[in-house]
């Protein structure tokens, strides 16, 4: 089956003002990743990573300046040709943002209402009443009482964790083909969060959405997502089917991530969690090194890691980018398995 969206060697720099004038750093440096219609692809990795960029390039939502390079391809459509007209078909119904701050994607001098029904109505082969229909049923499926009444309301008369539910409602009512997902249920509390998951895996599976899906939550990548994308200094160090990558982690990054997990040591008798912090600190793209970007902070790093930039070997239904994945794969399951 042909790919929805096809991510092959993307590179995004953006523009910084220094002392010495305008200049450009790297932020996502050769990202590659495919989205199988239907199909659930997570992007996990610390802050900085580059996870959120990523999705914004996918529609083109970024900063002034911006430079980018590789190819984006959407139902074999070049994004990164598209035209005006093109790009506002695209995000109208081809392709829903779901985004961090909700706040910021709504209009505050307008009601949720117009924000809910405009899209859906602008795009044409609905009426207006049919729409409303289905974006009342869908309020209420993700926990919003009183539909009516808060379609009638203006966004600051709702709490963050209500006007981020009205946001993902009014992504599915789009009817699009990809869902892009950038940490959609950090708003919310544990028990809507998993009605909201419940609700978008449900509309999924019903209408063949596929979904790109940003999280920092190992354990809900693993829970919604076929295949989990992990990222470092703007690069995708592993990508692998979210069933195994758990148990056999095939790049250090992905088995410290995981073996950083809060766990609760029972047989202690303690009940906080025990906390395993990976060592030093994050790095960005345009300040890697320019071997393997995790070296600095690899427990397994030899000196050929800080020379090269490792390429991404494929390995079955996993791609992993580091030189020793095949020699480390048994040691980093033992890892994992020590510490869960």
């Amino acid at each position: 089956m042909a790919p929805l969206l096809s991510v092959e060697g993307l590179v995004v720099d953006l523009p910084v003002r220094g002392p010495t004038g305008r200049t450009h750093h790297r932020i996502i440096d050769g990202v590659s990743f495919d989205v199988a219609p239907g199909e659930a692809v997570g992007l996990v990795g610390e802050s900085g990573s580059g996870k959120s960029l990523t999705l914004r390039s996918v529609v083109r939502l970024l900063p002034e300046g911006a430079e980018v390079r590789g190819s984006l391809r959407f139902a074999d459509a070049d994004v990164l040709t598209m035209n005006r007209k093109q790009l506002n078909a695209l995000r109208s119904s081809g392709v829903a943002t779901i985004f961090q701050d909700p706040r910021a994607a709504v209009n505050p001098m307008r009601t949720v209402g117009d924000f809910v029904l405009e899209g859906p109505v602008r795009a044409g082969g609905r009426n207006r009443d049919e729409v409303l229909r289905e974006a009342l049923g869908l309020l209420t499926d993700v926990g919003i009482d009183r539909p009516e009444q808060r379609l009638r309301q203006y966004p600051h008369e709702l709490s963050g964790g209500m006007l981020q539910r009205i946001v993902i409602a009014a992504a599915i009512l789009s009817r699009p083909q990809l869902l892009l997902a950038d940490e959609p249920t950090t708003a919310l509390d544990v028990t809507t969060q998993s009605d909201v998951i419940a609700i978008l895996d449900e509309q999924r599976h019903e209408r063949g959405l596929a979904m790109v899906f940003v999280t920092h939550d190992l354990d809900l990548a693993a829970a919604i997502c076929d295949r989990t994308c992990v990222m470092y200094a703007g690069r995708i160090v592993e990508d692998q089917l979210s069933s195994t990558l758990h148990d056999a982690p095939q790049h250090p990054y992905t088995a410290a991530l995981v073996a950083a997990r809060p766990v609760l040591d029972i047989d202690a008798g303690c009940e906080l969690p025990v906390l395993r912090a990976i060592r030093g600190r994050p790095a960005s793209a345009y300040e890697a090194p320019s071997g393997c970007p995790f070296e600095p902070r690899c427990n397994h790093a030899e000196p050929a890691c800080s020379a090269t930039r490792p390429p991404e070997v494929n390995s079955g239904c996993s791609r992993v980018a580091c030189f020793r994945a095949s020699e480390l794969r048994g040691i980093l399951a033992l890892e994992v398995e020590t510490h869960a």
